[in-house]
């Protein structure tokens, strides 16, 4: 059957055999490849190598296309508006005296002759002398608790006041027998050393001075009494006045009479101005004791103080409001309580008080008034949501976007650090080894210099002359490149010095040496290309190192600076125990993307190890 084939058929079956006797084995195809391609082939059988490659593939990705597709930019901030209660003021009783002047009055300056404990311990009409320096003698008459009238006397006569209880005039000027009358109803019968006593004749208020006058050469001298107007110099008070509308002035004459009204059995309308001005009977619950100008309400007056420490304004009702708040959760033991007002625009506006167990006492139970206000706050290390897959940072930024523009930073260090290193290494390495002899000795004592700088000790020296001479971030980038660079290039030096020693006996070197190339091309067109294999593995390996160490630079506050990121920049924000704790989202990633990116770089430059090494199986 095989002789009736045709023609056709035999020569297909010759043309097949030809063809099979011709293909290659894997074997015979890898002896066919160019270097290059051996390399590749070598380097894809790396498991890992391919795995690094792929890391590496995706932090460039990550850093270097990321930014463009994220929303926002490298150093935005996030604020968000929340409703919180913000300190307004602190509400207390009263207890610091204040000095209401009477205009045309002379006792400016004479506070520091009176004190609480003095105040207080006047009891009744009977208050105290005071010793101003100076012709004047100011009495303090007790109206009330926290009330108390600074006058003068204005001499009218002068009494002996015998033991049996009378009263002898000892000068001429005439005194009504009315007003004498009325003076010695005041006046007990009985003998007191330095009393004071006022009485009120026909609308005038009059002062009876005791004094014990006693004269050592004189045995049978008497105590003597003076009587004279009062003439008001100030009110000393504890007690405080609110107005009802903002921008209310009162003026002090009138805020005064106001004042003595406050302890007065009868209020006695106030005529000021040709304005009348009437106050209600104080409410024993609050303290407080309403004002009416010509039948409107204007002020009140308390006991008890609501102080704002940015000054603002604050009205009657507010205060009114206020102390039958907090006063019955006082009293109930409370730490706090709430109320709602309306505001000028008929807004309902919260507020809370809130005892200040800090600063508490029975004396003056201070509580914290707080308002309902809407604030705009810096997103500061809020936790990763929609919006912020990775959370903000304690600068109120984008954690993500951070991480893409902090690994663009690394990324790039590590790869201008290691071309510097690499370029001079090349150079002096190159130079050093070729030439040998005194060029040889002296590249070798350089590189022992560059090795003998401590590193860190350098780079924190450098990193205080940033601060100082407020180096932008920007600038500090390259600074710190270069420096690296710099301080990295003996080992490259030392490695390319090695290798040229080694290859410069080789054939095709003394082949060039019998051409008559010049040497620098012998160096660079013949040499160095046989060791860039080697630099390649080397930089690889170098490039996380490099990274690694701009990482710690930065979280030692070294490197880069905000706002300017860097991964170790960003890993910097958590130093304390806390921070490591409560911030994971901020430290955690990051070390991530650093461990990968090393690991990265790690695997390739060992699959690069593997595939230029000649004795690798094939």
């Amino acid at each position: 059957m095989e002789n009736n084939k045709t023609n056709v058929e035999l020569k297909n079956e010759e043309n097949e055999h030809i063809s099979t006797s011709n293909a290659l084995s894997d074997e015979q195809r890898v002896k066919v490849m160019s270097p290059s391609q051996l390399v590749f082939k070598r380097f894809i059988r790396n498991k890992l190598a391919v795995i690094g490659f792929v890391i590496l593939a995706v932090m460039f990705l990550f850093s270097f296309v990321g930014p463009i597709f994220s929303p926002y930019k490298q150093a935005q901030q996030f604020y968000t508006t929340e409703t919180q209660f913000k300190p307004m003021a602190m509400f207390s009783k009263v207890y610091q005296w204040s000095f209401d002047i009477e205009e045309g009055s002379e006792f400016t300056g004479a506070y520091g002759a009176l004190s609480e404990s003095q105040l207080k311990s006047a009891a009744g009409n009977i208050a105290l002398s005071i010793s101003i320096a100076g012709d004047k003698q100011y009495y303090a008459i007790k109206r009330g608790e926290y009330l108390f009238d600074i006058v003068t006397c204005e001499r009218m006569a002068t009494y002996n006041h015998n033991a049996d209880g009378t009263l002898v005039r000892v000068t001429e000027t005439p005194v009504d027998d009315l007003i004498y009358e009325a003076m010695k109803a005041t006046v007990p019968a009985m003998y007191i050393t330095d009393g004071i006593y006022t009485f009120e004749y026909n609308g005038v208020n009059y002062i009876a001075i005791e004094t014990k006058n006693v004269d050592p050469a004189n045995p049978a001298a008497v105590p003597q009494i003076a009587l004279g107007t009062v003439k008001n110099e100030c009110v000393a008070t504890c007690l405080r006045m609110y107005p009802v509308n903002e921008g209310t002035q009162i003026p002090a004459a009138l805020q005064n009479q106001l004042l003595r009204n406050y302890y007065a059995t009868t209020k006695t309308p106030v005529v000021f101005e040709g304005k009348t001005y009437a106050c209600s009977e104080v409410n024993p619950s609050t303290t407080e004791m309403r004002v009416t100008c010509d039948g409107a309400d204007y002020a009140m007056i308390t006991g008890y103080v609501l102080a704002a420490p940015d000054g603002s304004f604050i009205n009657a009702d507010l205060m009114s409001k206020i102390a039958a708040t907090a006063l019955p959760a006082a009293n109930a033991n409370s730490d706090a309580a709430e109320m709602t007002i309306q505001d000028k625009d008929g807004k309902d506006v919260i507020y809370k008080i809130t005892k200040n167990l800090d600063n508490y006492s029975a004396q003056t139970q201070p509580y914290d008034v707080k308002i309902e206000t809407e604030v705009t706050l810096k997103m500061l290390t809020k936790a990763p949501s929609k919006e912020h897959i990775l959370g903000t940072d304690k600068y109120a930024m984008d954690v993500a976007t951070r991480l893409m523009y902090g690994g663009r930073v690394s990324l790039m260090v590590g790869f201008v650090v290691v071309f510097i290193e690499i370029l001079i290494g090349i150079i002096l390495g190159g130079i050093a080894g070729y030439f040998s002899g005194w060029v040889d000795v002296i590249i070798m004592r350089l590189i022992e210099l560059f090795n003998c700088i401590p590193f860190y000790p350098m780079m924190m020296i450098l990193g205080s002359l940033l601060d100082a001479y407020n180096v932008s971030s920007t600038a500090r980038i390259f600074l710190l490149m270069v420096l690296l660079g710099v301080l990295g290039w003996p080992a490259i030096a030392r490695l390319v010095r090695g290798q040229i020693l080694s290859l410069r006996e080789q054939d095709f070197i003394i082949a060039t040496e019998a051409c008559g190339i010049p040497v620098r091309r012998r160096i660079f067109r013949h040499l160095i290309p046989n060791v860039i294999p080697l630099l390649i593995v080397n930089a690889t390996m170098s490039l996380g190192s490099i990274i690694i160490t701009e990482a710690t630079l930065s979280f030692l506050g070294l490197g880069i600076q905000y706002p300017a990121a860097s991964w170790g920049s960003i890993i910097n924000q958590t130093q304390s125990a806390y921070e490591i704790e409560q911030w994971t989202w901020i430290w955690v990633p990051t070390g991530i993307l650093i461990l990968l990116t090393v690991l990265g770089f790690n695997f390739v430059g060992d699959g690069l190890r593997d595939a230029f090494d000649p004795k690798m199986k094939r």
